[in-house]
């Protein structure tokens, strides 16, 4: 993904190494779904009139977080290949047994730091928010502490960090 945050919000800081600006983190991806990416594409029409507020996201970029996975196991270890490697097959295993789930996407709305997309209902994803917290603490990695409710979403864009108090400023619709 493009660097869209400010120094303040970066995970890694100049001259890190490069692991410090890679943090694991299992993602749903819509770049096979011609209707989110169509929805995404008004979207953005809307977003490019205000470039001085907010910068939208490519489709190459959409994605919705499922779970953010902490750098470090509970040895202090950073997490390398290999251990995503097997936490990929037992995630694999976790997810076997989730029915298929059908989602709405919006509509859109402007927070304090970017565009937000709700995804309705909220129970198919924060089933699937459950199980991979389940397969991926089965395979040894570390996460952040569970969320009282799950909120699946995706932005459409990301505030520009300067101009962030303008960001109420106006709505999206679509």
């Amino acid at each position: 993904m493009r660097r869209f945050m400010g120094p303040q919000r970066l995970w890694g800081s100049e001259g890190a190494p490069d692991e410090d600006w890679a943090r694991p983190h299992v993602l749903w991806l819509p770049q096979h779904e011609p209707q989110v990416i169509s929805y995404f594409a008004r979207l953005r029409e809307i977003v490019e009139q205000y470039p001085d507020v907010i910068t939208p996201i490519a489709d190459e970029d959409l994605h919705m977080t499922v779970q953010k996975v902490n750098a470090h196991n509970s040895d202090g270890i950073r997490v390398d290949d290999g251990q995503l490697a097997h936490a990929a097959i037992t995630l694999q295993r976790e997810l076997d047994a989730l029915a298929p789930f059908a989602i709405d996407i919006g509509p859109a709305r402007a927070s304090g730091s970017a565009g937000i997309v709700e995804i309705w209902p909220e129970s198919g994803p924060a089933e699937l928010n459950r199980r991979v917290r389940a397969g991926l603490l089965a395979a040894g990695l570390t996460l952040p502490p569970p969320e009282e409710h799950f909120w699946p979403h995706m932005s459409c864009g990301y505030g520009n960090p300067r101009e962030l108090h303008q960001m109420g400023a106006f709505a999206l619709v679509a």
